[in-house]
């Protein structure tokens, strides 16, 4: 599933990545040229932060709740 996902300031990503590490399966974060791991806050908040980029969600069916938590954060 592609979604497209802006972050608006540092608490926001923050919000994001905590919900991502809940998740059960991948999720990846395009910005540009540049691919990151979503679950990792240093590269959301470096990489993310006032930018929209394409997020990548793969597996994690069997947890339907977290990945509409996550996908709220989507445009």
């Amino acid at each position: 599933m592609k979604k497209l996902i802006n972050l608006a300031n540092v608490e926001e990503a923050n919000r994001f990545v905590n919900l991502a590490n809940h998740f059960s399966g991948n999720i990846d974060l395009k910005v540009g040229s540049h691919i990151l791991d979503a679950k990792s806050l240093l590269g959301v908040i470096s990489m993310a932060v006032g930018k929209t980029g394409e997020l990548f969600i793969m597996g994690g069916e069997e947890d339907p709740s977290a990945l509409s938590d996550i996908l709220a954060f989507c445009e």
